[in-house]
């Protein structure tokens, strides 16, 4: 009799892969089991009767992964391990934390298997914890690299977390390699599942951001090359670069990212703090070279997955056409938590600074630190979390790409104000003062610059010019742009 397996993501989304298993003389499924974990989906189908191995592919926002599957042997034991830390990118110093599970798939039981993780140099101060499952046993605890004596049943498992820093002077790519391997006279069918290797990429470096309340993530984009934007606002919200983009001469700073639209963007690794719920709001200076739908920020995917986007709206015969457009909750709620610009996105060659502020209540659009639009939203609508990556230039899944120059992207987990706005744009308005003048009666009173300008100041440091409204109720005025000016009292 032959065996039924079914191979399928755990839950909608990006999930880990699992399956299920029945003989086919009496269909009776058994409990799930983890072919893979991690966030993957979009499992590869298979219809088909098979003797011997085949593969499984499935992917993830950033990769795509496989399995090799074979029936089950009549003895031996097919032992499997895995091994994550759940990053991509990494800085000297960050502690990271591994998880590796090491299976038994069985048919035999295996006493005096060996985990081994001998660790890279780049890593320091390892630790780890064990514990078995499914009646498999290990040693408790440990320091540095892993070399451990295991027993593992039919169906058991063991699983070690082991901690290290990440060495101050490391650069490059941490490779970091665990196998499993049975005892002298125990055969394994599946050798090929034997070993898991994790990645990271060192990342080190930036320019911070000036601090400020509820920011989560600042991408200032100067690093000029490598392979990530890093993170100013000391939250480690690293973004991953995709397809290899080029630098140009930058709005804010030296430097801003130029993206082709069709296969570069950047990702940020999910974290609690890029899934406000509540007040956020989305920021970046943009200058766009096509009308199309592209994404500049956004935690979401169209039809999969709801969450915030500040987005472009590609040619249209609606007036959205050529907008800034910011959307939340879209899978659920379609367009009703939409607002689009008035403004038309430029493709001349010119900057443009958006932004998009939510506040709990109201949904406002920013454009060149001007409201252009806003809507209020019923009691209580809050923003959808989810387990997606931020995309920066694209979708998540690298769809929706934009093409142009981006620079000094920011979310931060409350809605910033029209003033906040202006100093991120570099538009504030100047403060006038009062100003107060005396003179003898029938005397006329000049003032030299800079006169009525000399206690007004500009937060942008922009010239300032004075304008005359109106003449005096009594007498005549002659002002300059300068602030000067001559004061003529009305003959008595």
């Amino acid at each position: 009799h032959g065996t039924l397996t079914l191979i399928y993501t755990s839950s909608e989304g990006y999930n880990p892969i699992v399956y299920r298993q029945s003989t086919t003389q009496t269909i009776a499924f058994g409990s799930r089991t983890t072919l893979r974990s991690g966030a993957f989906n979009d499992v590869s189908s298979m219809k088909a009767n098979y003797s011997s191995e085949f593969v499984v592919l499935y992917s993830s926002s950033s990769e795509v992964a496989g399995q090799l599957c074979a029936p089950t042997p009549a003895s031996g034991a097919d032992l499997s391990i895995t091994k994550s830390d759940g990053r991509t990118l990494v800085r000297p110093n960050d502690a990271l934390v591994y998880t590796i599970v090491a299976t038994n798939n069985g048919p035999q039981a295996v006493t005096g298997a060996t985990v081994a993780d001998p660790l890279p140099a780049a890593l320091a101060n390892a630790t780890w914890t064990c514990s078995g499952s499914g009646g498999a046993t290990c040693p408790a605890s440990g320091a540095g690299s892993i070399d451990a004596v295991v027993n593992l049943p039919t169906g058991g498992a063991v699983t070690f977390r082991l901690t290290a820093t990440v060495d101050l002077g490391a650069r490059g790519t941490i490779e970091n390699r665990a196998s499993v391997a049975a005892p002298a006279g125990i055969g394994d069918p599946l050798p090929g599942n034997n070993q898991a290797v994790d990645l990271d990429t060192i990342v080190a470096g930036g320019v911070a951001c000036d601090p400020a309340p509820g920011l989560v993530a600042c991408w200032p984009m100067e690093e000029n090359g490598g392979p990530a934007l890093i993170d100013g606002s000391g939250n480690l919200n690293d973004a991953a670069l995709y397809g290899t983009p080029a630098w140009v001469a930058g709005k804010v700073g030296s430097y801003a990212l130029d993206i082709n639209g069709t296969s570069q963007y950047a990702l940020a690794a999910d974290d609690d703090t890029l899934d406000p719920t509540g007040p956020l709001s989305l920021i970046a200076w943009i200058r766009p070279e096509q009308y199309a739908t592209q994404d500049i920020i956004k935690k979401a995917t169209n039809g999969g997955t709801n969450g915030y986007e500040l987005s472009l709206a590609t040619t249209k015969a609606d007036a959205s056409s050529r907008k800034v457009f910011f959307r939340i909750n879209q899978v659920t709620s379609g367009d009703t938590y939409r607002i689009n610009s008035a403004t038309e996105y430029p493709i001349d060659g010119s900057w443009m600074h958006v932004a998009a502020t939510f506040d709990g209540t109201t949904m406002r659009l920013y454009i060149n630190s001007v409201l252009e639009s806003s809507m209020e939203l019923p009691a209580g609508t809050t923003i959808a979390a989810n387990n997606l990556p931020v995309g920066i230039g694209a979708q998540s899944d690298g769809q929706r790409w934009f093409m142009g120059w981006l620079d000094e992207a920011r979310i931060y987990s409350r809605a910033l104000s029209l003033e906040e706005i202006q100093d991120l744009y570099g538009n504030r308005p100047p403060v006038a003062a009062d100003d107060a003048y005396a003179t003898d009666e029938d005397t006329p009173l000049s003032v030299a610059a800079p006169g009525v300008l000399g206690n007004d100041s500009d937060a942008n440091n922009s010239a300032l010019t004075a304008v005359k409204v109106t003449d005096p109720a009594q007498g005549t005025l002659a002002l300059a742009a300068d602030g000067s000016f001559t004061y003529t009292p009305a003959a008595n």
